[in-house]
């Protein structure tokens, strides 16, 4: 109740004051006639995807269209370190389509990130200047840190750092690095998720002070790690992504993994040793939460697992010996496990879909990836599955994060073969297909077919989450979610200019610019991207419509010439042949924008996957 007492109001007058709920609720009114008008148009529905998968064929022609033969670099201010780009990174498949769209594009037109808090006001800030709150500020920081990162992610006990918490304030003196690392990583956490709207002074992110005095303490790498000192580490690595210094991230969480290892996190501890049942569990939990992070992270930024499933030994969550009370600090472990198992579907990911080196047919690593997800999906309890609503807005947080989750991992490893079927599908339609043009089959279509459903759904649970109030002003990974089903949206809608996507890219893009105003820094360097995929659609569609008009006149000019020759000499045309002649130019007129003939399975879907489907 804390949190959204706190943060609900301040968004709810927001909303009233600016009239974006209306508009986004008219906005999601017309996405949802249309689809319903499409749902209507058709009478068939498509089969489940994991049963064509099963049966389907597999092409061995086909490669992934994001993975070129040199790594992708770019020119960056310092000429020996160029700056990497990860192939399967959203913001480079942005760049990707633009390039299929517009062929003056190259990697080099890849737009650098530019929108995060640099180096230089982080080193700059003395530690000293950063006081205590007030005891009650305090806690109320740490619950809401422990509500947004800590309902997702296990890193702390919170009952001992509510008591660890009381007895710093019952005597300073006793306070220690690891303390003022610990809390004031907490702090820097609930200050930023406590506002929903822009920092008064307009360019400094909520709780900055804060992380710049944690993360100094970091610095100190101890040669014997503790617990404490890896929790320190995942608290800056969770705000460095508010902060939109993503490699900072990275690099905390890496430390925290090789830190883990050092001290044996990833076996199990055997019974020999005495502890505690609490202690045990947070040991196995804290683990697992590197081991999530380093996957999910990594996938974003083009790099592989840092470990291997090979050499993870630990056993997996449960509330195995915990009393009722002590059953309080640890999520359910049911999420627990089906986020350990989602990750570990991100790393085959990147080990088998995203390599240079494919010991695999591309099509045929995408097409086991997406049936270990249907798995996935299909065997989640009860307790984790959606509910059977037209509104997800009063979904708790980690369910709607789980699901989302599941929805970009989908995206992740299914777009590239949505971009192959773009490609070739403009190709066909511009007349630039030769014979070693790959035709679009089946599976090609019901992979592609996947990840417009994926992202559908992103959308309609983001839409929803942003009206109701519970969509966090500095989500990096809400940010991005909405972003990735942009750029998978934007694609439907060249598909399918009728259908209803492109009225879900325009609200999208719509909530990605209030958070960018609003001081969310990733949503603003996200905006940049879709701004430049915007550009190259239009640009795409004014050339498709100068090709058009082309093809229409060259066709008139035919129809034309063919008439006169049957007109005999001396006769005149008159204003029946001209009306005759212009209904003939009609008939051939074509609507150019049409590309669904050639793709089997995309016609008549309906756009929100069903509970059994990948939309759910």
């Amino acid at each position: 109740m804390v949190v959204s007492q706190l943060v609900q109001p301040i968004h709810a007058r927001f909303m009233r004051e600016t009239g974006l709920s209306s508009y986004l609720q008219r906005i999601l009114a017309e996405c949802e006639s249309a689809k319903q008008n499409a749902a209507s148009a058709s009478t068939s529905l498509r089969p489940q995807i994991s049963s064509r998968l099963s049966d389907a064929p597999v092409e061995t022609n086909v490669s992934n269209p994001l993975i070129e033969d040199q790594a992708w670099f770019v020119p960056h201010t310092t000429p020996d370190v160029p700056v990497y780009i990860g192939e399967s990174s959203s913001t480079a498949f942005a760049t990707s389509l633009r390039q299929v769209l517009d062929h003056s594009c190259t990697r080099g037109v890849h737009v650098p990130r530019t929108h995060y808090v640099p180096d230089t006001s982080l080193v700059l800030r003395p530690m000293s200047s950063t006081s205590w709150p007030s005891e009650a500020r305090a806690r109320l920081l740490v619950k809401v840190a422990l509500a947004y990162v800590g309902r997702t992610h296990h890193i702390i006990l919170a009952s001992a750092t509510f008591d660890r918490l009381h007895q710093i304030y019952q005597d300073l003196s006793c306070i220690t690095d690891v303390d003022v690392g610990k809390f004031f990583g907490l702090f820097a956490l609930g200050e930023a998720y406590s506002i929903t709207s822009k920092p008064a002074d307009g360019h400094e992110v909520r709780g900055l002070a804060y992380f710049i005095t944690a993360s100094k303490i970091a610095q100190n790498v101890p040669e014997r790690a503790t617990l404490a000192c890896i929790e320190n580490l995942m608290l800056l690595a969770f705000y460095s992504h508010i902060l939109n210094r993503r490699h900072s991230a990275y690099h905390f969480v890496g430390s925290a993994l090789r830190l883990s290892m050092t001290i044996g996190l990833h076996h199990g501890l055997p019974q020999c040793f005495t502890m505690s049942p609490v202690l045990r569990q947070h040991r196995i939990r804290i683990w697992w939460t590197i081991y999530d992070c380093d996957r999910t992270w990594g996938s974003e930024l083009g790099n592989p697992a840092s470990i291997q499933d090979s050499t993870v030994s630990v056993e997996l969550p449960s509330m195995s010996g915990l009393e009722n009370k002590e059953k309080e600090d640890f999520a359910d472990p049911e999420y627990a496990i089906a986020n350990i198992k989602l990750a570990g579907i991100v790393g085959d990911v990147m080990t088998d879909v995203y390599t240079r080196k494919q010991t695999q047919p591309f099509l045929h690593s995408v097409s086991t990836i997406l049936r270990k997800l249907q798995s996935w999906k299909t065997h989640l309890p009860d307790s984790l599955k959606l509910p059977h609503t037209d509104t997800c807005a009063s979904l708790p947080r980690n369910l709607s994060s789980l699901h989302l989750s599941f929805d970009q991992t989908v995206i992740l490893v299914t777009r590239p073969v949505l971009l192959h079927v773009l490609k070739r599908t403009l190709q066909t339609s511009l007349g630039r297909s030769t014979s070693h043009t790959t035709p679009i089959t089946p599976l090609m279509s019901e992979l592609a077919n996947a990840s417009i459903d994926a992202a559908r759904h992103i959308h309609d649970l983001q839409s929803q989450a942003w009206i109701s109030g519970t969509l966090p002003n500095v989500g990096y990974f809400d940010s991005l979610y909405i972003f990735s089903a942009a750029i998978i949206l934007a694609i439907s809608s060249i598909l399918s200019p009728a259908g209803a996507d492109k009225l879900c890219f325009e609200t999208a893009s719509q909530i990605l610019q209030t958070l960018a105003e609003n001081g969310n820094l990733p949503a603003a360097q996200l905006l940049t991207h879709l701004e430049r995929v915007q550009s190259s659609i239009d640009l795409h569609r004014q050339n498709v419509t100068s090709k058009e008009n082309e093809t229409r006149y060259r066709r008139d000019e035919g129809a034309f010439l063919g008439a006169a020759q049957r007109i005999p000499i001396g006769d005149t045309m008159d204003t029946t042949s001209i009306e005759g002649f212009s209904l003939i130019g009609e008939e051939y007129a074509g609507d150019y924008f049409d590309f669904l003939g050639p793709l089997v399975g995309f016609e008549g879907e309906s756009f929100v996957g069903d509970q059994d489907d990948f939309g759910g």
